[in-house]
């Protein structure tokens, strides 16, 4: 099993045993878009979160594993971005 390269943020949803999440890039470039969210540096990934750029990950399939867990600030800023771009 190879590392996964690059970090996400998500949140799972696990229904019938299936383990889907929505994710989003994050990146080492501050562009200083509006639906950028920079993560803090006392975590472990450092960048911004691009939230423009969702996608889904089958976690059973990529055998994909969570690195570590945003800041509930970093996850209800992103949640809120997300909201006004899926309207």
């Amino acid at each position: 099993m190879s590392p996964i390269k690059k970090p996400f943020s998500c949140r799972v949803i696990i229904w019938l045993n299936i383990f889907i999440a929505i994710v989003a890039h994050i990146t080492g470039t501050v562009r200083g878009v509006k639906l950028e969210v920079v993560l803090p540096e006392v975590l472990m990934t450092q960048g911004p979160i691009l939230v423009y750029q969702l996608r889904s990950l089958d976690f059973k399939a990529r055998r994909a594993r969570r690195i570590e867990t945003a800041p509930d600030v970093i996850i209800d800023e992103v949640d809120a971005l997300v909201t006004v771009i899926t309207r």
